[in-house]
């Protein structure tokens, strides 16, 4: 028997307060996460970066990160946030840590079992992104 794993992905309400938006001819767009600050990526993308700009007009510019940094606690811009590209869907890969309950469950799976990715998404309206605050994005 097929055995099946859940696994939320992407910015949503729980996570960073917003979701990404539905376009009114059904595409989407899916907003990865900010990267974890203290964790060493080799070549890391931001936000900011021109292949990863296209989620910038739809991020709070109030978005902020904290990071620790030589034991002070400073606030990251989202624009200046590390892309966490995961999944990753140009080669369809998807990864976790094994020391987790996501990356624990994901060896038990066989082939032939199911892994299905929830993203949270909400039709978009050029009005609630516009003002570009978390509030704004997140109450309509």
């Amino acid at each position: 028997m097929a055995k099946g794993l859940l696994i939320r992905v992407g910015f949503d309400s729980d996570w960073g307060g917003i979701r990404g938006p539905i376009f009114d001819n059904d595409s989407f767009l899916f907003i990865p996460i900010p990267e974890d600050e203290g964790r060493k990526i080799k070549n890391p993308t931001r936000y900011s970066d021109p292949d990863q700009s296209k989620y910038m007009p739809y991020l709070p510019k109030d978005f902020l990160r904290t990071k620790e940094l030589n034991g002070n606690k400073i606030k990251i811009k989202i624009e200046d946030c590390i892309v966490h590209d995961d999944p990753e869907f140009k080669t369809f890969t998807y990864g976790d840590h094994t020391s987790n309950g996501r990356g624990g469950a994901m060896r038990k799976l066989k082939p032939g079992d199911y892994i299905i990715l929830s993203a949270g998404l909400v039709p978009y309206k050029k009005d609630t992104y516009v003002p570009k605050s978390l509030n704004s994005i997140d109450s309509k």
